[in-house]
């Protein structure tokens, strides 16, 4: 039996943009871990002059499906051999899907919330300072007879720390 998931990323004003759903591996050490390592490298700005910034909400979640298409293709390709040239042969069919916010109700055990941290949402509206690092917040969430109980909330660093493998 796998364990499914949703990611909900949310945008600065609270709508919710996306929603990426996992078909397995979505416990708190699957892949929300591997998405927590990631975001942890990374910086949330309003305008990118790095190319290893993430540029906004919309940014944000272009990079995780890239991230967790790519490391779907790492599992797939450990049992199955790929047809296909270069980059062709690393997008791989199933196991992450992108969708509309707002969707639940589809066999999820856990759900994630990413959400811009206040000083990105700061940042949007000003200028950051340099010592003022933006970012995001994660929340993780059960369900449990068709609610969410919120179980935990922190930063992905913090994410990492709690849920190491």
């Amino acid at each position: 039996m796998t364990t499914k998931s949703l990611i909900k990323v949310f945008d600065v004003d609270g709508s919710e943009i996306a929603t990426i759903y996992t078909q397995a591996d979505g416990y708190p050490e699957g892949w929300m871990y591997t998405v927590a390592e990631f975001l942890s490298s990374r910086r949330l700005v309003n305008g990118f002059s790095e190319y290893n910034e993430i540029n906004g909400m919309d940014d944000l979640v272009a990079q995780i499906v890239t991230l967790m298409k790519l490391k779907h293709y790492e599992v797939v390709s450990e049992y199955r051999e790929l047809k296909g040239e270069g980059i062709d042969r690393m997008i791989v069919t199933g196991g992450i899907y992108v969708m509309a916010g707002g969707i639940s109700g589809i066999g999820e055990e856990w759900v994630y919330h990413i959400k811009p941290n206040k000083a990105y949402i700061r940042a949007c509206r000003t200028t950051l300072s340099n010592n003022e690092r933006s970012g995001v917040i994660i929340e993780v969430y059960k369900v449990a007879d068709g609610n969410l109980q919120k179980v935990w909330r922190g930063t992905p660093k913090k994410y990492l720390e709690k849920y190491k493998h």
